[in-house]
């Protein structure tokens, strides 16, 4: 069973495929995911196929449970988080971004853990993407996903604390599972 309703759990190989949603100049990524024990150094939770300019990968980090987000064509190419996520819990998780801004935002159970400066303004690309899995590569979540959303504004860090406590906000949601 999910955080509300039913969760995915995905094979070994596999990832819940997504669909074109387009260029964000701001975007908010979240869901909720309960890790079991990881057995690769990192696996996918988001991934878009292609490694084109602003393309996101997503990570989970073995060590500690850490999110690490990658976004192609910019400086940091990785920005793992501080802190890691509770093993066989829900957790919430988020990612805020603005282009014009040049920040990434990463929020654990509605609290911000790291805020990431980039080097360039680059619009995020979400053509052809999988939760849960990489798209070529065996990296594959284990653990459960439930709630994807994603907006096509940066949040507030006050919707992403209310987001975490089950109020979801629904202006900008551009797309949900």
């Amino acid at each position: 069973s999910g955080k509300s309703g039913g969760a995915i759990t995905l094979p070994d190989d596999r990832c819940l495929l997504g669909v074109d949603v387009g260029k964000f100049e701001q975007i908010t990524l979240g869901m909720w995911v309960k890790p079991y024990e990881q057995d690769q150094a990192e696996t996918s939770l988001f991934s878009c196929f292609d490694w084109n300019e602003g393309a996101l990968h997503w990570l989970l980090l073995e060590d500690g449970l850490r999110l690490n987000v990658c976004i192609n064509g910019n400086e940091p190419g990785e920005a793992p988080s501080e802190a890691g996520l509770t093993p066989n819990a829900w957790n919430h998780i988020a990612l805020t971004y603005d282009s014009a801004k040049r920040t990434a935002r990463v929020f654990i159970n509605g609290r911000p853990d790291r805020s990431v400066k980039y080097r360039e303004a680059i619009g995020l690309e979400l053509f052809d993407f999988c939760v849960g899995g990489w798209n070529i590569d065996p990296r594959t979540f284990r653990g459960l996903i439930d709630e994807v959303r994603i907006y096509n504004r940066a949040l507030m860090p006050s919707e992403v604390a209310r987001w975490a406590r089950g109020e979801a906000p629904q202006n900008g949601l551009e797309l949900w599972w």
